[in-house]
Formats: C-alpha cells, structure tokens, sequence
C-alpha cells in the first residue's frame, strides 16, 4: 500500500440529514488513464476508478442478500487518515524489509491534532433492481488532544506514534456518528431452529437507525469500543402466499404482530495483534546458488467479544442481550528469494511455466523471455502465495422469563446474513434462523490476475433456541470453491460453488458490506 497522508481540510457532506465517513485507501483515478485501450491491466485499473475515486464513486456493495443487484453512489471526504473506523491496513510483505511492514501512519505527514478536529465525512445511496434502497451517512470525528512522538517497538525499532497520557498508538481516538435508513423488498424464512424445513417464506423490512459509538485504542492490537444505537424496524404486512405474515404469527415467528424501537446500548473489546515467521539469512544480492527461498508467514489474530443490551421501549416482552465473539485468526503465505533466476536458467517448457507463476507471485508478470540477461526473481524478493483464514461467530441470547427474541433480529446461518457476512454457502441466505449460533470457517485465497483470485473453503455451523442446545447431532458442514474480486486490495465479492446442502452443487455470491 502506498503512503498515506493526510489532506489538510475538514469537510462536511450534508445529505438527507445523513452524514458520512470514508474509507483510508489509496484510490486509482481518471486523471492517471492515459492508457485505458492499450492493455487490460490499465483498463482494470480505470475500471476500479468508477468505485473508488474520491470525492464521488460507485458502489455496488451493502445491500443486504436476496435483494437483487444493487448500484449506487457514494459522496465522501477521504483525508487519508487512519481512524478506528477505517478498513484496516493489514501488515505485508514489502521488498527490502526484513519484518512485516504496516501502512505508513506516520505523524510526520500529519498536522497535530492538538491543534484542530479533524474528520472524515461520507453519505450514500444504494438502489437493488427488486426496488430495494438504502440511504446512509457517517461521521468520524478525532478530536484534539493527541500529540506527535515516537516509541520503541518490542524489536528495538523507533516507530511514529500518537500519544495522549500513557497511551501511545498507532491509531487515535474516534468518535462515530451514523444515520441509515433502508427498505428491503425480499428477507427469506425458513422458520425458526436447526430442524426448520427447507420452505422459503418472505418478507419486507424497513429500518431506520441511528448510532453514536467510540473507541480508544490502548495499544497497536488492543482497543475498547462503546455504543448506542437506537432502531425501529417496521414489517410491513403481506396477504402473498408465500409471505411471512400469511403463514406464521407471534408464536411461531416471535415480533411478527408488532415491532417497537430498541435502545441498544454496547461494549466490545478488540485485539488484532500480529506475529512472524521469518528464517534468517545473510543472502547477498549477487547469490546464484543453493535453496531457491525460505518461508516466510505473517499472523494475524482479530478477536472481539461484544456485549449488547437490547431495550424494547413499548414492548418489555421484546427485550433482550446478547453476547458476540467473534475471531478472524489469519496467516499470510510467503517466501523471500534466496538466489537470483535469469532467463537463462530457465530451461524447457515445464521449467519456465513455474518460473513464470512464481514470478507472478513475486511480483514481476512483464517478463521478456527473449533476454537470457534478464532477471526473473531477485534475491530478497518477497512472494506472495495467499492466505488462510480461520474465521468463527458465536452468538448466546439470553432473555427474562417471560421474553423472546424478536425473529427479525435473531442471528442467521446459511449462505450470507443481514449484514453480508458468508456462512454456511451451499445453503440459502438466511436459511437458519434461531436466538443462539455458531459457525466456523475455514478460506484458503490466493490472487490468480489482478482483480481477480481463487478462493477454497470449508463451512460448519448451527443454531438453536438456547447456547447449550447447539450440539453436533446437528452440525451442517460445506465446502467448495470460488472466484473473489478485489478493488484497491480488498475483497468486494465472491462467486462460488459450494457442497453440502444435500442437493448437488450451489452457486452462491457474496458482496462485502463496505458500509
């Protein structure tokens, strides 16, 4: 990732009484296509462009599954500067380095912050081709107080930080702010419980929320985060036949007959700390001989556990909390070169073919094979060989005596949830419903050709009315394989093909909720 820096302005979009906050990422523009016909690598570059150029871009992501193709705009103002709220800029492999090199966050491109409040500002719309929409706007707000300095890191390194008392991180303390408003045409059914039959029912929800929510880094890899939310969901009801409100009521789909608004107060604690492994060597640039390259493996470890009140305002019977962890435990898969490859040393057919993959890996696809001279991989040169993610969600209810969990708000198993996030993919969105739920997975990735990249996986999951009742009598378990789409380095969706639902393969595809 390119250095970031911040520009040295605060603007505010003001929109339908929305408000926004922007992504921290460096996106390719119009202005560098000067040759968008020549190759495809620079027509995919400027193709990219259309959904990141700041200040106005497209997007085709955040519309909750099973509501058709979604497109809209997004207006934001992107100063470049790594909040607690931006996608994270996860550590690399970076030619020269020796150890895992994060995005530059360094103070010095950046003004004090003793001296102003700075912020990051987006609003968006987003129409689906079933009717569905969504209109939406954050603020993030990093107040003064902070001041430039420097630490020593665990390796004995001087490191830029942000410091306020004892505290001094990477990143600062943010404030965030959020309006949203949606309307969904089409959620799926299926009833509540491990055992609900494979029938699909619908319904249309419309929400509207608001939330204010802040986070205090502690260290680099620690942080505590607290909320408030308050949301009302509206049902409307439908006479179809197939519809929710014809063929279920209160008992058998709890909220159905009335929906009030939940003040939903929140703690979390976050962790993201990161490990290495990395043989060490003293390979000279000029090294033509013995082992072609050593590993080298990056941890990540993002863990969270949450706790969230849920307080029903007209309707006590409606109240709830929940408990949520959830874990995304990653090793990044690479090499450094040892010793140099030349044209030269590449011999016959099968021999080049891997040395050509490899260099793909490694960074360098515009190889001439006509010049025995020149180089293929250079020794230090880190490669790339993908990812793997080891990702679970757990979700325990619990309820007072004489009260349930609302169905519309109960956590969802199968294909993708509410909230765009996979499961388990060879069955249908939302197709497990129940007030507790569990699922692991496992995702092995692998860039194949910018944007695009493979993806292999393994699914397990399950659900049931309380946490001691999700046992393995009734685990439902897939696997498959797939394609995923990157824009500016992050995944934006996937298309895959997934078995284990008992009926042949299905295809399934996912877009990362960005917002």
């Amino acid at each position: 990732m390119a250095h970031l820096r911040f520009q040295n302005r605060v603007c505010l979009y003001v929109a339908s009484a929305l408000i926004g906050v922007s992504t921290a990422c460096n996106a390719q523009t119009f202005h560098d296509c000067k040759s968008f016909s020549e190759n495809l690598h620079d027509a995919i570059d400027c193709s990219e462009a259309l959904f990141s150029e700041t200040p106005l871009h497209l997007t085709f992501s955040s519309m909750p599954p099973g509501n058709g193709f979604a497109i809209g705009g997004v207006l934001e103002q992107n100063n470049h500067y790594v909040s607690p709220f931006a996608l994270p800029g996860k550590s690399g492999i970076v030619s020269g380095k020796l150890q895992p090199q994060q995005p530059d966050f360094s103070t010095k491109s950046v003004p004090s912050l003793g001296s102003l409040w700075s912020t990051d500002g987006r609003i968006a719309a987003v129409f689906s081709t079933n009717g569905s929409w969504l209109t939406t706007g954050t603020l993030t707000l990093m107040p003064k107080g902070y001041v430039p300095r420097h630490r020593t890191d665990h390796n004995g390194v001087q490191v830029s930080c942000n410091k306020l008392g004892p505290l001094c991180t990477r990143q600062i303390f943010g404030m965030h702010l959020e309006a949203t408003h949606r309307s969904l045409q089409t959620i799926s059914f299926y009833g509540i419980g491990p055992l609900s039959p494979s029938v699909k029912y619908i319904f249309h929800q419309n929400d509207t929320f608001g939330s204010f929510r802040a986070v205090l880094p502690l260290a680099d890899w620690l942080s505590v985060e607290s909320g408030f939310e308050y949301r009302q969901t509206d049902l409307p009801p439908s006479t179809a036949s197939n519809s929710v409100s014809t063929n279920f009521d209160s008992t058998t789909a709890p909220g159905l007959s009335s929906q009030p608004g939940f003040a939903h107060p929140y703690l979390a604690l976050r962790t993201d700390p990161t490990a290495y492994l990395s043989p060490k060597t003293d390979d000279q640039e000029d090294n033509h001989s013995g082992p072609l390259m050593k590993p080298y493996l990056l941890f990540t470890f993002s863990n969270s556990a949450e706790y969230h009140w849920y307080a029903a305002q007209s309707d006590p019977a409606s109240s709830f909390q929940q408990f949520v962890v959830d874990s995304d435990e990653s090793i990044q898969l690479g090499t450094r070169v040892r010793h140099y490859v030349q044209v030269a040393d590449t011999k016959g057919g099968i021999s080049r073919l891997f040395y050509s993959i490899l260099a793909r890996a490694c960074g360098d696809s515009g190889i001439d094979w006509s010049k025995p001279k020149d180089y293929v991989i250079k020794v230090r040169q880190p490669c790339r060989f993908g990812d793997v993610d080891l990702r679970s969600h757990i979700v325990a209810s619990r309820t007072g005596a004489n009260s349930t969990v609302p169905f519309y708000l109960q956590p969802t198993i199968g294909g993708s949830d509410i909230d765009s996030r996979p499961s388990l993919r060879a069955f249908p969105d939302y197709r497990f419903h129940a007030p507790d739920a569990l699922f692991v997975q496992t995702d092995y990735s692998v860039p194949i050709r910018d944007p695009l990249g493979m993806l292999v996986f393994y699914d397990a999951g399950t659900v049931g009315p309380t946490f001691s009742s999700l046992s393995f009598a009734h685990l439902r378990q897939d696997g498959g394989l797939g394609v995923t789409l990157s824009l500016q380095g992050h995944v934006a969706a996937q298309g895959y093909l997934a078995w284990g639902a008992g009926h042949g393969p299905a295809f399934g595809y996912n877009f990362t909720k960005f917002f």
